[in-house]
């Protein structure tokens, strides 16, 4: 997948697995569905027994599927927020540089509180 293209997935899926209890509940219960999917096969005597392992395969790949979109989600995400820091860090050094100047060419005072 380009990079264009994943960027296009993820700020497409983004706010749903950022904001939503949907994958978290799907990651729990697909694992056990799938489980059940492979139980029911386990015999392997004919193709219907094969189906019900395939099946279950299927749903663990999609578990897996959406871990790794969550995790490259929150990656990216992760990397945005550290930019912006960077930028305010940045523009807040900019901004006190000529205030930090002003205090330095202040006049002293002296211990007697008068300027000398």
């Amino acid at each position: 997948m380009t990079s264009t293209r994943r960027d296009l997935v993820l700020d497409l899926t983004g706010s749903w697995f950022e904001d939503s209890w949907v994958p978290v509940a799907i990651s729990g219960v697909l694992p056990v569905i799938a489980t059940l999917f492979v139980t029911f096969g386990q015999a392997l005597e004919d193709r219907g027994d094969w189906a019900w392992i395939l099946g279950g395969s299927v749903l663990l790949l999609v578990v897996v599927g959406i871990q790794v979109a969550s995790h490259q989600l929150r990656k990216r995400l992760r990397g945005q927020e550290l930019s912006e820091v960077d930028r305010l860090r940045v523009a807040m050094k900019d901004a006190l540089q000529r205030v930090a100047e002003l205090i330095a060419a202040m006049p002293s005072k002296g211990k007697s509180g008068q300027v000398p």
